[in-house]
């Protein structure tokens, strides 16, 4: 059973070693994680930072994409969002929107009809029949705090137009009706972009 309300840190530290540990149980343990707010307990600025601190080099090993899909399936059947499944997994948004629209169109899975965001907000899910979300998720709003100052991240030139790419992938999906095939290779185009910007940086 998920948690709905906030962990403390003892809990979160508790449920982070439980991750760490369990492979079996990785995505339920995620999605406990997510919803739990461990990053917050823990003291991370968001749920990216404690996925790239807590969970690197440790992330659910998938053997098949179909493998990856179920896991992106459960974490969305959660309330899960893109980039909050994405950060989790260690792939793309769009890796997972493709994902999704993939399986869900194929089973007609039920989905969730309201998602929640990175930035804990809930917003609704849109795409045919609301079964999966192809719309790109509305930007956390910044923390009402004047005491801590972050420093601006400059993408290189290869981040840029990965990032780029990715807008114009998501673009294609909400502006067509595409097919699975289709959905297919533009995920394809994608993580190989993310692969040449992970060896070009």
């Amino acid at each position: 059973m998920i948690v709905t309300r906030e962990l403390t840190e003892k809990e979160a530290r508790a449920l982070t070693a439980k991750i760490r540990k369990s492979i079996d149980d990785l995505i339920p343990l995620i999605a406990e994680a997510f919803h739990g707010a461990a990053d917050k307990a823990l003291g991370y600025e968001s749920w990216q930072a404690y996925c790239d601190a807590e969970l690197h080099g440790i992330r659910v090993p998938f053997e098949s994409r179909d493998q990856r899909r179920a896991a992106v399936i459960d974490l969305r059947k959660s309330g899960m969002s893109h980039r909050s499944i994405g950060f989790a997994l260690g792939v793309s948004d769009t890796t997972v929107c493709v994902d999704l629209a993939a399986t869900a169109s194929k089973k007609a899975v039920a989905l969730p009809e309201r998602v929640i965001g990175l930035n804990r907000k809930r917003y609704a899910a849109t795409g045919q029949g609301n079964r999966y979300n192809l719309e790109p998720e509305p930007e956390p709003e910044p923390e009402a705090s004047c005491t801590v100052v972050y420093a601006e991240v400059i993408p290189t030139p290869f981040e840029w137009y990965r990032d780029k790419l990715s807008e114009y992938i998501e673009e294609i999906h909400r502006q067509h009706n595409l097919t699975s095939e289709q959905a297919i290779a533009l995920a394809e185009v994608g993580n190989a972009m993310d692969k040449f910007v992970a060896t070009a940086t």
